[in-house]
């Protein structure tokens, strides 16, 4: 319940928007539009007014004025659930051994219960995001782990590493099912289609490769991308448009697929098909490092080197915003699947959330002591998951900023409690 009062924001650049306000003896609760922290305001004869808690943003209430109806209603950035209660989150930092050197990437099952990290000690850790607990780890690649990728069944990993392969993984026994050759050099990014039926990697070999998960084999190679390596990638639901990004011209290309994608079901190996080309964004003054794309593939978002993200127009190619506020290189990027947030993490130790429609800087999450590498998000937005050079993985509340787990990997020192349902597993992976 709660009455609805105009709420005027000091040196925020925006119109009275409505926000809900719970009233009490002395005061009103509100959540601040900036970072969506609640304040108490207190009565006092002037009105109320305060400066926001968390941001610093100055608030004032006429609490004299019921909106009825206002020129702009700005929604709440971050759901309010009660999260930690509904998930069964452990309200106090874990820390586990694990990885033995930098994370390179992570992924979350779409359920958000499990997370993937792969890392520079060429292996891969299956975590239980509620517990907190290693799982299993996964042992193959004889060289660094850079991407990982999960199967919407949520039963197969793929990862590609630096020894030029991929493989797939069995996430229940952590057994590896398959070897996937024909890369010549290191493997740098991975994606599923939303069917599970192919994954596409992309490498330092400056090409795109088609391989069919069930049959574990290469149905063939996209051409096109130029001679640079392929940092990242990301490909539409329907498999009809990629949009990739490299190393050597700080550009990203987004590329017609509907060729490509008439030979998903064909058991032709070898064949090599053009992606037809469809625009080159142009922005960005040094190395491109990651990207994402909003589920309706109407905006990217990239991340580079030059310290900024920027945001296109995927139907025009068109630059539409850059976000600054990061003092370092930025290495990973991750957007909410209504497209309305961003979630960045650098090389200056921090990951930034991000208001996409305002173009403006909502929250600086703090906590990891090396270079953020990788960020992922759960599938309903509430949660992110960060990989650093650190050797730690930590699970956000975006709600409120707080680090609810810290999956520390700390050359085998265990300060916290292990699984002991997966003992077994774990001494057959040592």
């Amino acid at each position: 319940g709660g009455n609805v009062y105009i709420l005027d924001l000091i040196g925020f650049e925006t119109d009275s928007i409505i926000v809900t306000a719970i009233e009490g003896e002395r005061g009103l609760e509100v959540r601040c539009p900036a970072c969506q922290v609640r304040s108490q305001i207190d009565r006092d004869d002037s009105g109320w007014e305060i400066a926001c808690q968390y941001c610093g943003t100055a608030l004032r209430v006429n609490p004299f004025t019921v909106a009825v109806r206002a020129s702009r209603q700005i929604p709440p950035a971050l759901p309010v659930e009660k999260l930690a209660e509904e998930k069964g989150i452990a309200s106090k930092p874990v820390w586990l051994s694990g990885h033995q050197d930098r994370i390179t990437s992570v992924a979350l099952t779409p359920d958000g219960r499990r997370a993937i990290s792969g890392s520079l000690d060429n292996t891969l850790m299956v975590w239980d995001l509620q517990s907190g607990k290693l799982l299993r780890t996964l042992r193959g690649h004889w060289d660094e782990v850079n991407a990982v990728a999960v199967n919407p069944d949520e039963l197969q990993a793929v990862s590609g590493s630096r020894d030029t392969t991929l493989k797939i993984w069995d996430l229940d026994s952590g057994e590896e099912l398959c070897t996937l050759e024909g890369h010549t050099w290191p493997v740098t990014s991975v994606v599923t289609d939303p069917d599970g039926y192919v994954a596409i990697s992309g490498s330092e070999d400056s090409s795109l490769k088609v391989w069919a998960l069930d049959d574990w084999i290469h149905l063939f190679t996209l051409v096109g991308h130029g001679l640079g390596p392929v940092n990242a990638l990301s490909v539409s639901p329907d498999g009809s448009r990629a949009i990739t990004c490299s190393s050597d011209d700080w550009e990203l290309r987004l590329w017609d697929m509907e060729n490509a994608r008439s030979g998903y079901g064909s058991i032709t190996t070898g064949i090599k098909k053009r992606m037809e080309e469809i625009h080159t964004l142009i922005g960005h003054t040094d190395v491109v490092n990651a990207l994402a794309v909003t589920s309706d593939w109407r905006y990217a978002v990239s991340a580079s080197s030059d310290k900024t993200l920027r945001i296109w127009d995927l139907e025009r190619g068109a630059l539409l915003s850059t976000l600054e506020g990061h003092t370092d290189h930025v290495q990973a990027v991750a957007v909410t699947p209504e497209g309305r947030y961003a979630i960045s993490g650098s090389m200056d130790k921090t990951i930034k959330i991000w208001d996409l429609r305002l173009g403006t800087l909502i929250r600086t999450l703090e906590g990891h002591t090396g270079p953020v590498s990788a960020v992922a998000l759960t599938s309903d937005g509430t949660r992110a998951v960060s990989g650093s050079w650190d050797k730690t993985i930590r699970l956000w509340d975006l709600r409120s900023g707080a680090d609810q787990q810290i999956l520390e990997m700390d050359s085998g020192v265990v300060h916290g409690v292990r699984d002991e349902s997966h003992e077994q597993a774990s001494e057959t992976d040592e």
